[in-house]
């Protein structure tokens, strides 16, 4: 007899009571309550079986009631082994991160919604300037800086932010701030002392190269000039001088594009993004190499739209288009071809060799200071290394890309991408 029969007997027994009043109400609630909490039961524990057991939703597996509460129980141990299995792991899981961050360079601090820390770990506590791990304590108790502390407050308002500065024991730090969905924020120290270092030994590289090399370097270049020239050398002595003049000019090119390449990396160089008519700069470029091109005999194919426009730095366009013609010169068969297609939001330009062409292992590392595909080749036709490198950066500054592909059958494709300039009535504007 199920449970509900049993609720169904006792509301009967009531009934056949027959008491009248205030004492036949009573028993009558009583009944009730007791039947509908069997009731109750009963549902809650065929529910509980179907989630445990789904294949007894069609009643074909269900269970007699005599043991439904034998399977209930043991039912609930297999959801407790199951609930304590996931807790484990959950604490696991905690541990792991723990060491993780306790592990790591960077200091990190942890800020509840009032800005009081709550957790940090070894890195953050040993930028502290108080004693303990902190918790508890606004940020500007612990360090002293009320940039920082500024920071912190805008971004427990929602605002990510970063600032820079200097520890008590002199080490430039950098501190990110990013606020949390549920409240609170996270504060990530880095050091850059080390960076900061670096920047100021380039600094001093490039001063010293501006001063120390390049003035020696331009009188040997001009004297041995003047040798070759006008002198009244001959033979072996001839021989000499133009092969200073030679190396003098290789080096003189090699530390103008040191310096040109520290200054991009260091952001030093200066760019100005303007619509650009993009046909006159390829002209201009193609004037600067006419005396290679005529003496090489190369033929040259320019399909590039007049009327086109772009969004560059004149002079930084000129250069790169210079040095892959360039490069094509040097190292391509007879033909260039320069041509503009529209691809996505951009007008991409490319300038293509019928040369050998460059094999794949070489590809990724095009672009790097001093890579060398064929490091003979490349010195023998006065190459520096630095002239892709360059490129690259250029591209970067003018917020473009630059690529390489291979030309079919043989021979190499450079292109470089950037923002068409959109006309709006008689000015231009930049492109998005």
């Amino acid at each position: 007899m199920t449970l509900f029969r049993c609720a169904l007997l006792l509301l009967a027994v009531v009934a056949a009571l027959g008491t009248t009043g205030e004492s036949q109400a009573i028993a009558w609630v009583i009944a009730a309550a007791t039947a509908t909490s069997l009731v109750q039961s009963v549902l809650f524990h065929r529910r509980l079986s179907q989630l445990i057991h789904p294949e007894w939703d069609d009643g074909s597996q269900e269970p007699n009631s005599t043991d439904r509460f034998d399977r209930l129980s043991r039912s609930i141990q297999t959801i407790r082994g199951k609930l304590k299995r996931r807790v484990e792991r959950l604490a696991a899981e905690r541990d792991r991160l723990g060491v993780l961050l306790e592990g790591m360079a960077e200091g990190v601090i942890s800020l509840d919604a009032l800005g009081k820390i709550n957790a940090s770990n070894h890195a953050g506590r040993a930028l502290f300037e108080t004693n303990g791990d902190g918790s508890g304590l606004s940020l500007i108790e612990v360090l002293r800086v009320p940039e920082l502390h500024e920071t912190a407050q805008r971004a427990l308002r929602g605002q990510a932010g970063e600032t820079e500065f200097e520890s008590t024991d002199g080490r430039n730090l950098l501190a990110r701030i990013h606020p949390l969905k549920q409240g609170g924020a996270v504060v990530v120290i880095l050091d850059l002392t080390e960076v900061r270092r670096l920047e100021r030994v380039r600094k001093d590289f490039v001063a010293n190269v501006e001063h120390e090399l390049r003035t020696p370097v331009a009188v040997i270049q001009s004297s041995s000039e003047v040798l070759v020239t006008h002198g009244s050398l001959s033979g072996k002595a001839l021989e000499l001088a133009e092969a200073i003049h030679r190396h003098a000019e290789r080096l003189g090119l090699l530390i103008t594009s040191l310096l040109e390449l520290s200054r991009l990396e260091s952001g030093k160089h200066e760019i100005e993004l303007v619509p650009t008519h993009l046909h006159a700069v390829i002209e201009r470029s193609l004037l600067l190499c006419r005396d290679q091109i005529d003496a090489k005999g190369v033929m040259l194919h320019n399909t590039c739209d007049p009327s086109l426009k772009i969004v560059s730095d004149e002079q930084a366009l000129e250069q790169i288009l210079v040095n892959l013609i360039d490069n094509a010169l040097k190292y391509g068969g007879q033909s260039i071809w320069i041509g503009t297609q529209s691809r996505g939001q951009n007008i991409e330009l490319s300038i293509e060799d019928d040369g050998q062409g460059i094999e794949a292992r070489h590809q990724a590392r095009l672009f790097e200071r001093f890579y060398r595909v064929d490091s003979g080749r490349h010195r023998k036709r006065g190459g520096s290394g630095l002239g892709l490198a360059i490129v690259k950066h250029l591209c970067q500054a003018m917020r473009g890309t630059i690529r390489y592909e291979e030309r079919q059958p043989h021979g190499s494709r450079f292109v470089l991408a950037l923002k068409p300039a959109k006309q709006e009535g008689k000015s231009s504007v930049l492109g998005p």
